[in-house]
């Protein structure tokens, strides 16, 4: 209410003095032209600062409506999923052999034990040899609920 009656008495002020001011207090033409551009210009800058200070710099977002459906209606009328079930089926060992590393690399000419001479070619070198691995596999097993529907 305090900054209701400030403003209130501001305005008033305000108006008055525009009213009593005479052509006399003007001065020259061009002068009065760039004051009256500074001091509107220096109003709406003081008016924006005691806006933006009255409401602390923050302005109050948008309402949006979002249709969330029917609510619930007691204690006994909300409905969860079901927990989910224990799947079905083992764990097996199984042994997966692993491929070599190889990698190939330039071998420059040379002579042989005969004594030919063979131009240089790429080959293929093995740097890691290959291995046998055992890994655990998770075998699923599934219900056949067509046979199940035959048997009753």
């Amino acid at each position: 209410m305090q900054i209701r009656r400030f403003c209130f008495r501001l305005l008033i002020s305000g108006v008055f003095i525009i009213l009593i001011s005479t052509n006399a207090w003007a001065g020259r033409e061009q002068r009065a032209r760039w004051e009256g551009v500074a001091i509107g210009v220096a109003a709406t800058l003081v008016g924006q600062a005691i806006l933006d200070h009255h409401h602390g710099g923050y302005h109050q977002p948008a309402t949006v409506r979002v249709n969330v459906g029917p609510r619930h209606r007691g204690p006994g009328r909300r409905h969860y999923p079901p927990p989910p079930r224990p799947q079905r089926g083992h764990w097996e060992v199984r042994k997966v052999w692993v491929p070599p590393v190889c990698e190939k690399v330039w071998n420059p000419g040379h002579y042989n034990r005969r004594g030919h001479w063979v131009p240089g070619h790429w080959i293929t070198v093995e740097s890691a040899p290959g291995y046998w691995k055992k890994e655990r596999i998770w075998i699923a097993s599934y219900i056949n609920h067509s046979r199940r529907a035959e048997r009753y």
